[in-house]
């Protein structure tokens, strides 16, 4: 998703909070930062002015271009322009001699033996976008503004493209965050900071850049009608173009402008959040209490009785009336009436559309209403879904985020976000839009995730023979990692808790049920991974199909033998190809044929980690057990001081084929397993 920090800015007060310290935030709450740059990314900006076409005629040496006189900076300029909408009177955005634009810089030069003082820009140039998504109209035209505009203007400020354009990755599980407005609830819970009251807010639009828009299209106030929302077939005659302001963001988010609906459509979701339903027979929707039911009939009947295809592309009807109570208890004959003006498209203005979405949009907000999308399957949707929640006692929650931070505090952060919390009960409410919170572990790192894990001290865990042998591991695990990463490694993370689905055959253990453990880090009954390989195979297929040819994935698990809290093993499990040897020790002929080389290179800087010499100690041994996991030519047992302390070899093609969608011919990469004893 790509935002622009001055529209975040109408939902939130950021003007004391630096780019850098933005930037921060939205890493430190999952979303990773792509990169952050202006807008236009011209390296050129005081060579780019406002300009009066003075005079326009045709070129006396070519039928499709035009000769023009532009007064820039109180001086005349002779331009020669290719676009077919230039006229004399305009105002326009002139690039003199010294711009840089796509890359290239202007020059005064001759075009069909005429002069030519730098260009006239378009849209496409000003702000260096891909041709595919420009608006028709506007992709062989230049871009025209208000001829009352002072010509001392900034082009940036005017068109309010000065401004900073942040991409950001959202991860599947978080894609309820896919909007301005949610964004802006979550940096306002992450950094302390107050939303900004969107009911005093009106959206205006700028005249001087939207010639094609009356006044009343232009202005949005807050006293919005109401609507319901539904599917069907755009057939729109309608004429009102889309405001400038929109199709920025919808460019910049590489979204092609089609028509005033669909702009409008895509425009509020992507700063409200808003969702198109997919109505179905049987699918219920709620406003106000109220449940409308099955309306979409009707809809189908005028689709049929007017020969309209369901299958073509689907759009938005809003329904609007002068009262809200007449959504509610509306009549069929009423709404098909209102479904045919709404389809022909003839019966609405610019602002009565915006009016609608805003007000859906405060209505029911989004956090009420994408759930929906994610969850298709569902009959009855959000609205009418009965609140999850989820017990978390005060003591349990002081255990993990420390004495510092009070329970009033949180509360106070998650509100933001939708969440409340029932004292008496010690119940967390979780929002609709949160399906993926269960558990009590799961509320404690959203807890974490606003305050960010270093400020979190929670007890020190009680010293057990448990407790002792993690944080060996954890230490031997940081060391260990850090000495595959400067290999050129990548860890693969996987999560430790999974379902009774996951234990089967594709383990690397004997074990085929799942281990339970009791209380294992407070939380009852969970079941803990005891497979590797099924994570890693996972990390290698999502390489593999995006054609990533050096693939090179660690990954460590504690794999748990019994019930017992301290009956585990710490596993490494290791995927890459044979490129990796050369890095490690370019001296060895034929090493390409050799990728135990690795191993060896692995466990003996793995023992230096420990604190053992290998000079004389280390040997390795034909494997004798564990035949049906490992491939034995490729497979040894590692001995120190003659005692086996380890297994390290290429996983069998048993075990590959129990993943039964791999290729094993297709795997461009070895899979090795270490297990240390």
């Amino acid at each position: 998703m790509k935002i622009l920090l001055n529209e975040l800015k109408k939902f939130i007060d950021l003007d004391k909070i630096t780019i850098d310290k933005l930037i921060e935030s939205l890493n430190s709450l999952s979303y990773e930062v792509e990169y952050y740059q202006r807008i236009h990314n011209l390296k050129s900006k005081s060579f780019i002015k406002l300009a009066k076409v003075i005079s326009c005629k045709k070129h006396p040496n070519a039928d499709k271009l035009s000769l023009c006189k532009l007064e820039t900076n109180n001086k005349e300029y002779q331009v020669v322009c290719g676009a077919k909408n230039i006229r004399e009177g305009q105002t326009v955005i002139h690039a003199l001699p010294g711009s840089i634009i796509n890359d290239h810089k202007l020059e005064v030069k001759k075009i069909r033996n005429v002069l030519s003082y730098g260009m006239v820009l378009s849209i496409e140039e000003l702000l260096n976008l891909d041709k595919n998504i420009i608006d028709d109209q506007e992709k062989n035209n230049i871009l025209v503004l208000d001829n009352r505009i002072s010509l001392k203007n900034n082009v940036f400020d005017l068109l309010k493209i000065d401004d900073y354009l942040i991409e950001i990755s959202i991860l599947p599980d978080r894609i309820y965050a896919n909007s301005y407005q949610f964004l802006a609830k979550e940096l306002a819970a992450f950094l302390d900071l107050k939303l900004l009251d969107q009911e005093e807010k009106n959206i205006k639009f700028n005249p001087e850049i939207n010639l094609d828009l009356k006044e009343k299209d232009l202005i949005l106030t807050n006293k919005a009608v109401s609507l319901a929302t539904a599917n069907a077939i755009l057939n729109s005659n309608n004429k009102v173009k889309t405001p400038f302001e929109i199709k920025l963001l919808l460019y910049l988010n590489n979204i092609k402008p089609k028509n005033n609906i669909l702009d409008l459509i895509y425009y509020f979701r992507l700063i409200y959040g808003l969702s198109i339903y997919e109505v179905e027979k049987n699918q219920k929707y709620q406003f106000d209490g109220q449940i409308i039911n099955n309306k979409i009939d009707i809809f189908n009947k005028y689709f049929k009785e007017n020969k309209i295809d369901e299958t073509k592309n689907i759009s938005f009807v809003a329904i609007s009336s002068t009262k809200k109570e007449n959504v509610l208890g509306i009549d069929d004959d009423k709404l098909d009436f209102m479904a045919r003006q709404n389809i022909k498209g003839t019966e609405f203005s610019q602002v009565n559309l915006l009016k609608n979405f805003l007000y859906y949009g405060k209505k029911f907000d989004y956090l009420k209403s994408y759930t929906d999308i994610i969850i298709k399957n569902k009959i009855i949707n959000d609205f009418t879904n009965e609140i999850k929640t989820i017990k978390l006692e005060e003591e349990f929650l002081e255990n993990y985020i420390g004495e510092k931070i009070n329970l009033y505090d949180v509360l106070e952060k998650l509100k933001i976000i939708g969440f409340n919390y029932i004292k008496e009960k010690e119940l967390w409410k979780i929002p609709n839009y949160r399906f993926n919170l269960d558990h009590k572990q799961d509320m404690i790192e959203e807890i974490i995730r606003y305050y960010k894990i270093e400020n979190i001290q929670s007890k020190k865990y009680p010293i057990t023979k448990e407790f002792i042998k993690i944080e060996n591991n954890k230490y031997f695990i940081e060391k260990v990692s850090e000495l595959l990463i400067s290999y050129g490694f990548n860890e693969a993370k996987n999560y430790s808790f999974v379902n009774n689905n996951e234990f089967n055959e594709y383990n690397l253990w004997d074990i085929k049920k799942p281990i339970f453990l009791n209380q294992k880090y407070n939380l009852k009954n969970n079941i803990l991974r005891n497979s590797l390989l099924k994570g890693l195979l996972n990390s290698h297929n999502l390489n593999y199909k995006n054609n990533f040819e050096d693939i090179r994935l660690f990954e460590f698990a504690n794999i748990y033998f019994s019930d017992q809290e301290d009956d585990f093993k710490l596993t490494l499990g290791l995927i890459f190809d044979d490129k990796i040897t050369y890095k490690l020790d370019q001296n060895i002929e034929n090493q390409e044929y050799s990728p135990l080389l690795v191993g060896n290179k692995i466990i003996k800087d793995i023992l230096n980690i420990l604190g053992l010499k290998t000079e004389k100690y280390l040997t390795y041994k034909e494997i004798k057990t564990k035949e049906d996991i490992f491939n034995k030519a490729q497979a040894v047992e590692v001995y120190y001081n003659n005692k086996l302390i380890a297994y390290f070899g290429e996983l069998s093609p048993k075990i590959l084929r129990a993943k039964k969608y791999i290729r094993i011919d297709k795997i461009k990469a070895h899979l090795y397993y270490l297990e240390m004893i």
